[in-house]
């Protein structure tokens, strides 16, 4: 209950959370947040709008988070987000739109299998972030 008003919190991991379904929404009242980092909890099924308010997220880590199928449309603004890494979300189908992430210095992705990219946003994406681009699925 009293995380909910830690407003200068730098850094939250979460892991293990094997019965978790979605991040409360106050998750975006966090506003110092510059790691976020949920790992291991497969019940997971959707992230908060709320996100999209992290104006100070560097990174973004979800591993392992199988049954998750979307990121909100939300964390496409986030302008300071320089890390996304994505590992084991096996039932993730979307990214948002990754256009505005001006700050981007890394997209890794593995074991997204479902994951359907637009037509040319792998390539848009190795011409921009370079040798900061990963993706392999080992279908």
């Amino acid at each position: 209950e009293s995380i909910r008003k830690m407003t200068g919190l730098q850094s939250l991991q979460l892991g293990g959370c094997s019965t978790l379904q979605t991040l409360p929404d106050w998750v975006g009242n966090l506003t110092g947040l510059q790691s976020l980092a949920v790992q291991g909890c497969p019940t997971l099924q959707t992230l908060p709008d709320s996100l999209g308010n992290l104006t100070d997220l560097q990174s973004l880590t979800l591993n392992g988070c199988s049954t998750l199928q979307t990121l909100p449309d939300s964390v496409g603004n986030l302008t300071a987000l320089e890390f996304l890494n994505l590992y084991n979300c096996s039932n993730l189908q979307r990214l948002p739109n990754v256009e505005h992430l001006c700050s981007l210095k890394e997209l890794a992705v593995f074991q997204c299998y479902k994951l359907q990219w637009g037509a040319g946003v792998v390539e848009q994406l190795r011409r921009r972030l370079g040798k900061g681009f990963h993706w392999k699925n080992n279908t």
